[in-house]
């Protein structure tokens, strides 16, 4: 993914037309450590049992198959690959998932 930082801005960019794809705010320093200190999620996680996260993983995975042309035109406009180098790139992912 090809991108530039512009006015507290990261914009990312198609790294084939140079084209901007989307501006997402940047992060502040105080932001990023409010979350950190915050974090619950990565508690509860801990606490989970390996049954339990293999369902949470499992659940994630279906979602993403119900994306999966969105995924792909995603990958595809903010890495400039063709849709099948996605597409393969998302099937993989999905096979590591469901080995872990």
């Amino acid at each position: 993914m090809a991108c530039n930082i512009e006015n507290n801005k990261i914009n990312v960019i198609n790294p084939v037309t140079g084209a901007i794809i989307d501006s997402l705010p940047m992060t502040t320093k105080e932001e990023l450590e409010t979350l950190l200190i915050e974090n619950k999620n990565y508690k509860e996680w801990q606490e989970l049992s390996v049954n339990k996260r293999c369902k949470v993983i499992n659940k994630f995975r279906k979602n993403i198959v119900k994306r999966m042309d969105e995924i792909i035109d995603t990958l595809s406009l903010e890495n400039g690959k063709k849709k099948f180098e996605s597409t393969m790139e998302i099937f993989i992912t999905l096979e590591h998932m469901k080995q872990s």
